[in-house]
């Protein structure tokens, strides 16, 4: 009788300990989860992806079709039009006004064209005043009485232009400063876009940009931009091909856009989507770029790795 209640209560004592290390475990992953989610929301909710360029193809003519492709040598940008091709291809990045207004902008780069002693304008660098979405053709991105509409049909600045005498292939890289910006009466957010044009179907061309800086009135620089990112295209084999360059997001969904911007896009709610979480980017970046499995992360755009498809929500 001794034996039989030592061995229900031993029973009973090894059910209720099972019970406490079940309810300590499930607290201890609870409350994981929970700082994780914090950390994250937390994160989240001060990084804007404001370090995000789209890529956008565009054509400019109704009669020419444009043929670039958008490339990186080393950490530099290269936007690439064939010899048959006519049109513009932008690298365009949105920014808060009060970044840019009173101070200025300097770029850094080079163009190449297969021709020789005629002087070029292929690179420009302008302002304007709409947040351009690169998935909108009928809109700031239509093509319609030869009109560079995703330029033209907003307030913009010219902030500067990169026109040489050509020589038939690379010309000297060059640092050009903007006059100091003035935006004052513009909208909370703007669209900063560089510019490649190809102006003649018998030609090549080929704009190579290697940095761009927000600077103070004094030529202090406040904020420097690389193209350090992977370049992810969401369209190619169109005239309007885009994608952007970026690192591989965490985010459910791929934008570059602000929560100010929900109006525009018709929302009405929060998405987490809107921010980055930079720490995780980095670390999925340095656990799988690298190795020869994963050449490349699967992105919210539709590219896969080679080889498989890692997919990194948060």
């Amino acid at each position: 009788m001794i034996s039989k209640l030592l061995i229900i209560n031993n029973i009973a004592w090894r059910n209720k300990m099972k019970t406490k290390i079940i309810s300590l475990i499930l607290i201890s992953f609870l409350s994981l989860s929970l700082f994780a989610t914090l950390q994250i929301q937390s994160t989240q909710a001060i990084l804007p992806l404001e370090e995000v360029f789209s890529l956008k193809e565009y054509k400019l003519r109704s009669s020419y079709n444009p043929q670039y492709t958008f490339s990186k040598s080393g950490n530099n940008l290269r936007m690439y039009s064939t010899k048959d091709s006519l049109g513009c291809a932008y690298a365009y990045i949105h920014m808060n006004k009060n970044d840019l207004n009173g101070n200025k902008l300097r770029i850094t780069w080079r163009w190449y064209l297969d021709y020789s002693n005629t002087q070029y304008t292929l690179g420009e660098l302008y302002v304007v005043n709409n947040l351009h979405n690169r998935k909108l053709d009928n809109a700031e991105f239509r093509t319609a009485a030869d009109v560079e509409h995703p330029i033209a049909d907003y307030t913009n600045i010219l902030a500067c232009s990169l026109t040489e005498t050509c020589n038939g292939g690379w010309i000297t890289t060059r640092t050009n400063t903007s006059p100091v910006l003035n935006l004052n009466g513009w909208d909370s957010y703007v669209t900063v876009i560089i510019k490649s044009v190809d102006p003649w179907i018998a030609n090549t061309v080929e704009l190579e940009v290697s940095s761009l800086q927000i600077l103070d009135s004094n030529n202090n620089v406040l904020k420097t931009y690389n193209f350090n990112g992977k370049i992810w295209m969401e369209t190619t084999g169109t005239t309007t091909d885009y994608g952007q360059i970026r690192d591989p997001t965490s985010t459910l969904y791929g934008t570059e856009h602000y929560p100010e911007e929900w109006k525009y896009y018709g929302l009405d709610f929060v998405y987490n989507e809107f921010y980055l979480s930079q720490q995780v980017s980095s670390s999925v970046t340095s656990l799988f770029a690298g190795t020869s499995k994963y050449s490349a992360l699967s992105n919210s755009f539709g590219t896969n790795t080679n080889n498989a498809v890692v997919h990194y929500y948060v």
